[in-house]
């Protein structure tokens, strides 16, 4: 890649719309503060405010705090990029190579390519020194690509001992991770070590008794959010443990939902015991980890204090297992997707359950099971009510579309028929006559104010008027275009609507198919009304 002196001169004598870019991550923190975000903000300013040859209009500094060089998936280096896009920026500058990436593909493309395509300048300011203005030759040396590649050595270099050391730490039982169980906190003396939440504790206690006395996971979640009881994320958040997620839900979010409780049950770090290394990287340019088998795990034993007894983690343990195994796979329900809670608007699920032998399949809102009755109602309805009265409306709609056939039928060969489409056709070609004459005279219109027949201000008016009335006939003809397809539908063939609900005339029960076929939604209202509503609801009341 080369920068032509075309470029250069270009650019002189100007001011430079400039990103400061700064980045840091663990693995950058050395034993000096040469890396640190403060001291990388100050250098970048005073070199911008030094300058004399240059003038730099510092558009923002863009800062990814604990973000890796090795993906360019940081929050500010995006905004950067998009603002060279909206062409507010047309300089970075950075401390060095290895700030702007440790990716060595990624940074060449970017240096190489895409940033002098944007006509952007691109300055370190050691290691080396760069300048893709000002020396574009040392910029497109083997220098910078070597370099590149060096940064992303060190990257992988620092990967391996990183892993390695956090494999010794799991191996002599210290805690590596980064968030703590529910029911735990970080010693403030030992980060490695764990220690109880007294704050929280009880509540773990509570969930697994209650889980050994019967409730399920659903009924867990629900007791806890009608007792008021912050979910682990939003605990975290509150107290300031852990920062709240940016796309954290507002009307949901410290809420428990089923798979946090469970998340709990099966967790033997409450046991006592040091349960690490359950997932692996194995690529460190790679964040998504792979589940390993439970032989590979690394457990150490009786490493903090324990809050459930390993008696009881075993049987809860027992119980989950029974209960996966004792689901038998239903078939999907014939109202799945179509039936709505009427309050929040969102599904309603099947629950099953058994009771003395006995199935029993019912409809509850998605919302309530989640979070509980506070949120939002059950709107609990039984699927044998559901299917009772979906039949009763669909049988009822049935009857109603070979009535309005038979009406069809009776008249559609009667003079009168043939009449009121033969009125609707002349009052349509009248209307097309009107408005080409309308046409004819506005054309006409500017021919008379060019010879001083009319004043401009009478052509104004005047050609108002007519556009006006025009506008009036097209909206008339359009409504008179229906009608005629309509009238025309009695006198050729049956309505298709019509065609597809006889094709259930016999109907005797509600299907998939029939349900897919005609059906919009399904809308449970509190206290146990139904509302079925169909396609087509639109064009019936047309026939009708």
């Amino acid at each position: 890649m080369k920068i032509s002196n075309t470029y250069q001169l270009q650019h002189q004598a100007k001011v430079w719309e400039t990103a400061l870019y700064v980045r840091l991550s663990q693995d950058d923190i050395d034993q000096s503060i040469s890396n640190s975000v403060k001291n990388q903000i100050e250098m970048l300013e005073t070199y911008v405010k030094k300058s004399k040859e240059d003038i730099f209009n510092v558009v923002d500094t863009y800062i990814d705090d604990g973000y890796s060089g090795t993906s360019f998936i940081r929050p500010d280096f995006i905004r950067m990029m998009d603002d060279i896009k909206k062409l507010k920026v047309d300089c970075i500058i950075t401390k060095d190579l290895a700030r702007f990436g440790r990716d060595h593909i990624g940074t060449d493309n970017y240096l190489e390519i895409y940033l002098p395509s944007m006509n952007v300048r691109f300055i370190t300011l050691m290691n080396p020194c760069l300048d893709s203005f000002k020396n574009p030759q040392k910029m497109n040396s083997i220098e910078v690509p070597f370099l590149n590649l060096i940064n992303e050595e060190y990257a992988r270099d620092i990967s391996r001992k990183t892993k390695s050391s956090l494999q010794s730490k799991c191996k002599n039982g210290k805690y590596v991770g980064s968030h703590t169980p529910y029911g735990y906190l970080k010693d403030t003396e030992d980060r490695n070590k764990l220690i109880v939440d007294e704050n929280t504790v009880m509540n773990v206690v509570q969930i697994f008794e209650w889980y050994i006395n019967g409730m399920n996971l659903s009924e867990i979640a629900r007791s806890l959010n009608d007792r008021g009881i912050l979910s682990p994320i939003a605990y975290k958040s509150k107290y300031g443990i852990n920062k709240k997620p940016k796309n954290a839900n507002r009307n949901t979010f410290g809420l428990w939902e089923n798979s946090m409780v469970k998340r709990i049950l099966v967790c033997q770090l409450y046991t006592g015991d040091m349960v690490q290394g359950k997932t692996i990287s194995y690529n460190y340019k790679m964040k998504k980890r792979t589940p390993l088998p439970k032989e590979k795990w690394i457990i150490v034993h009786d490493t903090h204090e324990a809050i459930i007894r390993q008696e009881q983690f075993d049987t809860v343990q027992e119980l989950i297992s029974k209960s996966f195994k004792s689901e038998e796979k239903a078939k999907p329900s014939a109202f799945a997707q179509y039936i709505k809670c009427a309050d929040c608007k969102k599904n309603m699920i099947r629950t099953i359950s058994t009771s003395n032998g006995k199935r029993y399949s019912k409809f509850v809102c998605s919302t309530s099971k989640k979070y509980g009755k506070k949120v939002c109602s059950s709107h609990i309805i039984s699927e044998d009510v559901l299917h009772e009265v979906v039949l009763y409306a669909i049988q009822t709609q049935i009857a109603c579309a070979v009535d309005i056939e038979e009406l069809i039928n009776k008249v559609k060969n009667k003079d009168v028929v043939h009449r009121t489409l033969a009125f609707l056709e002349k009052k349509y070609s009248k209307l097309e006559n009107e408005s080409a004459r309308i046409n004819r005279l506005k054309q006409g219109l500017y021919e008379d104010c060019k010879s001083g027949l009319i004043t401009e201000d009478e052509y104004l008016d005047m050609k108002l008027q007519y556009e006006k009335s025009n506008k009036e006939i097209n909206i008339e003809l359009s409504n008179l275009s229906k009608e005629i397809v309509n009238t025309s539908e009695q006198i050729t063939e049956r309505n298709k609507y019509i065609n597809m609900f006889k094709e259930f005339g016999n109907i005797t029960k509600v299907t998939r198919e029939v349900v897919v076929a005609l059906v919009e939604e399904i809308i449970v209202h509190e206290g146990k009304r139904i509302e079925v509503v169909f396609k087509f609801k639109d064009e019936f009341k047309e026939r009708l």
